[in-house]
């Protein structure tokens, strides 16, 4: 993917409500900080470099998961709550 990590200065914990929230806009290309710190569901805000890492952290955990399947070809994965949004959100990135 074309992202790149950045230095970030906030730092608040991603908790399942806010990394939903990002998966969802985030996939629709680049949400602003905006529209994901407007969220009622949100922990806490956040600026894009946080943002951006996090979106980068998912990708990296859900290309990791899908090569593991795919190199198994049967072998089930490990629960990931976040495992069907990320695949949502990357098939309509492509």
């Amino acid at each position: 993917m074309p992202f790149q990590k950045y230095t970030t200065i906030n730092f608040v914990i991603w908790y399942s409500a806010s990394t939903n929230v990002l998966i969802e806009l985030f996939s629709d290309y680049v949400a602003t900080k905006d529209a994901f710190n407007a969220s009622d569901a949100i922990n806490g805000r956040r600026d894009f470099a946080a943002m951006n890492n996090k979106w980068i952290c998912l990708c990296d955990t859900f290309r990791t998961r899908r090569d593991d399947a795919n190199s198994t070809g049967s072998a089930p994965l490990q629960h990931w709550e976040f495992h069907d949004l990320m695949e949502q959100a990357t098939s309509r990135m492509q």
